[in-house]
């Protein structure tokens, strides 16, 4: 199994290469500071739907429907996913959430920690910690939609609060500002210091929750199937679509022999490939084979989850579909 320097080093080049698509597909003007900061504020805008042509580049205009979520309901604007945790990006999106409150941010989270392991969780609290080591000084700190930017300065108190108290939120390329009296966001009304610190103590309320789960683990039931051995694929699926953490040794060991195996450790290693969604929904047409195959897998989980966990399956096996056919 990857070390946790290894997977964290996977996450982010996963990241990197997700936007690197959205870039070729739109064109370079997608990875500039003004079309970021759009995007997960209303979605993709004109200049990225149909972006002029350059002598290196011709735009492909919207992806086809179905390819990850992009396109709208009514077909005619594109959204594009929130970034990656493991995104340069991601600070923005978070910061953008709080902005929005504690009962948005509740939503996010809850979405964020629904199969996050250790190294997700550390994420989030890094996120989390930024956000809170800005509150608390007087440094003016800019945060533009392509990530982190560099403290704009130290400035006196009263210009500081002066900053907050002005600000109009009329400029929607201006990025997001944080400091000591409080959050700023274009389009927004400023958000006072402490009402940020109260909605980010209930994220990392939430965030200890999960890790502490992760410590504990919890009791694992093997699912019961006539005719034959469970296949250990079909197992390990339905233990992380069910949220069970599954820890080497004789926990791994005796759901395997309930399931008709002699060892856990080739449960556990199918467990560590399919906790990451990379490894589940990385499919394109250029590996349709392998695509239908995780569709397989997973169908088969299907009959023993329960109806929220079978939602979140399904859910995959829409995505993988759409991006093999």
């Amino acid at each position: 199994m990857a070390s946790y320097s290894e997977q964290l080093a996977q996450r982010k080049q996963a990241a990197a290469n997700a936007e690197a698509a959205l870039v070729t597909h739109f064109g370079p003007e997608a990875k500039n500071c003004a079309s970021w900061n759009s995007l997960w504020q209303r979605g993709w805008r004109e200049v990225l739907v149909n972006p002029a042509s350059t002598a290196t580049y011709q735009p492909k205009g919207l992806p086809p429907d179905g390819a990850g979520g992009w396109i709208s309901e009514d077909g005619h604007q594109a959204f594009a996913e929130p970034p990656s945790l493991y995104s340069d990006k991601f600070l923005f999106y978070f910061a953008t959430q709080l902005v929005d409150g504690e009962a948005t941010v509740a939503a996010r989270i809850s979405e964020w920690l629904e199969d996050a392991d250790e190294i997700d969780c550390d994420q989030l609290n890094t996120a989390v910690g930024k956000v809170a080591t800005c509150l608390a000084n007087y440094n003016l700190y800019h945060v533009s939609g392509t990530g982190w930017n560099v403290d704009m300065g130290i400035l006196e108190p009263t210009r500081l609060e002066a900053f907050f108290q002005n600000w109009k939120g009329t400029d929607e390329e201006a990025g997001l500002f944080i400091s000591r009296p409080g959050l700023a966001v274009a389009k927004h009304q400023a958000v006072p210091a402490v009402v940020v610190s109260s909605v980010l103590q209930a994220v990392s309320r939430r965030i200890e929750t999960r890790q502490q789960q992760l410590k504990n683990g919890v009791a694992i039931q093997t699912p019961f199937k006539e005719n034959g051995k469970m296949p250990l694929p079909t197992l390990a699926l339905i233990l992380i679509y069910e949220h069970q953490v599954l820890q080497r040794g004789e926990q791994a060991n005796q759901l395997a022999r309930n399931a008709g195996y002699n060892s856990g450790d080739s449960l556990y290693n199918e467990y560590c490939r399919y906790s990451t969604k990379d490894n589940r929904l990385g499919f394109d047409n250029d590996t349709a084979q392998k695509g239908r195959n995780m569709i397989s897998r997973i169908r088969a989980a299907l009959p023993y989850l329960k109806d929220g966990s079978k939602q979140m399956a399904e859910n995959e096996i829409n995505i993988i579909d759409g991006r093999i056919s």
